[in-house]
Order: C-alpha cells, then structure tokens, then sequence
C-alpha cells in the first residue's frame, strides 16, 4: 500500500484530540493534515465529512492513516504508535501490561479534567 500523510480531525479545543495530536508528536510525525471544526465548521463536519469517513464509528477525533480510517482517541494513540513508535506501548509483556493499566487509568482520570474545557457552552482553545 501506498503510504500517506496521515489526516486527523477534531474539534478546536484541548479535548481528547490534543492526546492524539500528543502521540503523533511522541511516535515523531510531524507531517500530517489536521482539521479544526468550530462552531463555524460544525455543519460541514455534520453533513459531509463525517459521511466521507465512511465509517460505521465515524466520530471525533478522527485519523486516517494508510486509508483506514480510526475513531475514539484510546485506538487512535494505539494505532499511531503501532505504526510509527511500538516501543511507546511496551517492550517487554510486563512493560505492555504496565503500559495498558497506566494509559487505562489515565484516560479515565482525564475525563474529568476535560469536563474543564466546556464551560456554558464556550470551548476553551
């Protein structure tokens, strides 16, 4: 397959697809086209762009990468760093072990960090 340039697409806050924007910078990618919807935009992601995704779980965050399409940030950093870094998810199986429940907790704990970011309806960027 023809590789090329990864595509990811979010909201423009600090939410979860600044994590995978994160792992593309850990896994060393720095080429990639990344589209920021905004109250502006959010029509176009609505009534085309999800549908071009193509996909059953199409959502944001989304990444395309080699043409498959990821969504739900936890598989996107998973498949960005399979692809790109594997050793970010462990050498060892003790270290993938530690890897999962420590990427696990964190997720999760963030979650109500993230709650932060809306506050009556207005995004922080």
């Amino acid at each position: 397959m023809v590789e090329t340039k990864p595509r990811h697409g979010y909201w423009k806050i600090r939410g979860l697809g600044h994590f995978t924007r994160a792992t593309f910078a850990a896994a060393g990618v720095t080429e990639y086209d990344d589209t920021f919807y905004t109250a502006e935009t959010a029509a176009q992601w609505h009534e085309s762009d999800k549908a071009a995704l193509n996909h059953e779980l199409a959502n944001l965050p989304f990444a395309v990468i080699d043409g498959q399409t990821v969504c739900e940030s936890d598989a996107i950093m998973r498949t960005i760093a399979l692809k790109w870094k594997p050793c970010l998810l462990g050498k060892t199986p003790q270290e993938k072990v530690n890897t999962e429940m420590w990427f696990s907790a964190l997720v999760k704990a963030t979650a109500n960090l993230r709650e932060n970011c809306y506050v009556d309806g207005i995004t922080a960027e």
